[in-house]
């Protein structure tokens, strides 16, 4: 999350006026829900300081890094302004949002990252618009103000922060509501616009507008828009003149950025709100606009690959879908999360599951975490060794933002999900932990096998496993043991062969295979990583 993750520039914290009120003091700064200062460059110096490639991280995902609505909403249950600070409240998508930087810094995070071998992968969120804001009513034009002197509003005793809808401005407006993106574009409970309905396709996920992608008729930009495009001197330079249907348009804005910049892949926010049909020419836009920047920057480009999607259906497990078949690469897994906190499950099961699944159908791929933006943060006591189930789990593994440091929930007065993305502890990292993440996410890089090899348990008690990988030219093999306390004789001989130098990427210590056996030593609580000295 760019903007809770390091402040590079702090002279964009308050781009577009957020934050400040009408002469200009700061308001709203003790909100959770407020911009905390985070941007690409801050993102950018972490990348040159090797701090992702320290953890063995070979893609970044960011939260969607264009423009958002201006102004704040009443946050989860009216406690607090909100500000669009995680991204999910786009406004304009074919310009950087303001608090996290410029065209250039984005250009430099890609290179940074494609020149220390990690790939870019950005959040994009194309089910739905951000929320009306009086500020953004205010500078487009759109909608209907029916008071002033909402620059510096507060709720009395009797008022929470969702009560300046009804203090400040007028729905029954339809001419005024018709300047905003126009009742072809969106579904909204607006006079003058479709309502919201009850299935995926048509709900308002947390009320808000819902982009009408199975519209099949063309519909020129919306009006708003085009009023700020042309503010700004941008309109003809755009190419937007056209008429598109609404999935065209927004698919057009969002590949543009992988054709300017070279972003690698897509994270596509609330998937299961879209029609498979905007899934599958979303990603065949993406990838042949990847392709087109590829040509166009050979010595820039990462690597040959094609263009990768991954998708948030919530709710979604191990499972193939047709959403692989739409297009994406993986879904966002939301059962690991659950299965690693329950005594019950013991990790054999998950490991063997997992690997069954995912490993025996190159087209099918999850993305598993511990903690999410979404959900909540993994228990804090038990982060060191749920990093280690992760870490060796079969398919694709997040880290999200802090788990390797051990920053905790947001401050007093968070609530729902603006807990879980709180600031990112710089000044209060737990070096053990960071370690231990480190040490694992380094193996784990280093080992395809981990992700994508064949999972046999070689014993029960200390737990050993082995996985093996021989795809094509690729072979790659390792042995884990869990749980193992003080010099333990380990049997690798259905793996590795007598002689052969084995060394625990954990501590770094080496030993012969002797006999089909090796002995190892583990770290206090460590796990062993065996692999081979070549």
């Amino acid at each position: 999350m760019v903007d809770r993750f390091a402040n590079g520039d702090p002279s964009n914290d308050h781009a577009y006026g957020r934050g400040l009120g009408s002469d200009g003091s700061p308001v709203h700064s003790s909100s959770p829900g407020r911009f905390h200062g985070g941007d690409l460059a801050g993102l950018t110096d972490k990348v040159r300081e090797g701090y992702f490639s320290s953890l063995g991280v070979n893609a970044i995902w960011i939260s969607s890094p264009v423009e958002q609505v201006h102004g704040w909403v009443g946050g989860e249950e009216g406690a607090y302004p909100a500000y669009a600070y995680h991204g999910y409240w786009p406004l304009d998508f074919t310009a950087i949002d303001g608090n996290l930087g410029t065209e250039d810094d984005l250009r430099a995070f890609v290179d940074a990252c494609h020149e220390r071998g990690i790939r870019v992968v950005m959040d994009v969120v194309i089910n739905h618009a951000g929320y009306n804001t009086l500020a953004d009513m205010a500078t487009f034009g759109f909608g209907a103000l029916k008071a002033d002197g909402w620059q510096d509003w507060q709720p009395d005793g009797s008022e929470s922060w969702h009560d300046y809808h009804g203090r400040f401005i007028d729905y029954a407006d339809s001419a005024a509501w018709s300047k905003w993106w126009g009742p072809a574009w969106i579904r909204a409970n607006i006079e003058g616009y479709d309502s919201c309905g009850q299935t995926d396709l048509t709900t308002c996920t947390s009320s808000l507008p819902d982009f009408k992608t199975e519209y099949d008729r063309e519909v020129p930009s919306p009006p708003f828009l085009v009023d700020k495009w042309r503010s700004e001197g941008r309109f003809d330079s755009l190419g937007l003149a056209r008429a598109r249907t609404p999935a065209n348009h927004l698919i057009k804005w969002t590949t543009d950025w992988v054709r300017r910049f070279g972003i690698d892949g897509f994270r596509l926010d609330t998937a299961r709100n879209l029609d498979l049909d905007t899934i599958s020419n979303l990603k065949r836009a993406a990838t042949s606009a990847l392709a087109a920047w590829k040509e166009e920057n050979p010595s820039r480009s990462l690597d040959d690959l094609e263009f990768w999607m991954t998708g948030e259906i919530f709710g979604h497990g191990v499972e193939r879908s047709d959403y692989f078949d739409a297009g994406l690469n993986s879904v966002i897994n939301f059962s690991f999360q659950s299965d690693v906190d329950a005594a019950r499950v013991s990790l054999d099961s998950i490991y063997a599951r997992y690997a069954r699944a995912i490993n025996g159908d190159a087209s099918f791929n999850v993305l598993s975490y511990l903690s999410s933006h979404d959900t909540k943060l993994f228990d804090r006591s038990r982060i060191r060794e749920a990093a280690t189930r992760l870490m060796l789990l079969p398919g694709a593994v997040q880290i999200f933002y802090g788990d390797e440091s051990g920053r905790l929930n947001g401050p007093p007065g968070a609530v729902g999900t603006d807990a879980t993305r709180s600031a990112m502890n710089w000044d209060s990292v737990d070096e053990q932990l960071l370690e231990h993440w480190q040490k694992l996410g380094k193996f784990r890089t280093g080992h395809p096998a981990i992700a994508m090899g064949t999972h046999t348990v070689l014993a029960d008690e200390p737990y050993t496993f082995s996985r093996t990988l021989r795809m094509g030219t690729l072979e790659d093999q390792v042995v884990v043991v869990l749980g193992a306390a003080g010099k333990t004789r380990v049997n690798v001989s259905s793996v590795y062969s007598d002689n052969t130098i084995l060394r625990d990427a954990y501590t770094g210590k080496t030993s012969f295979v002797s006999y089909g056996m090796v002995y190892v030593d583990p770290a206090d609580g460590g796990p062993v990583l065996l692999e081979e000295v070549r």
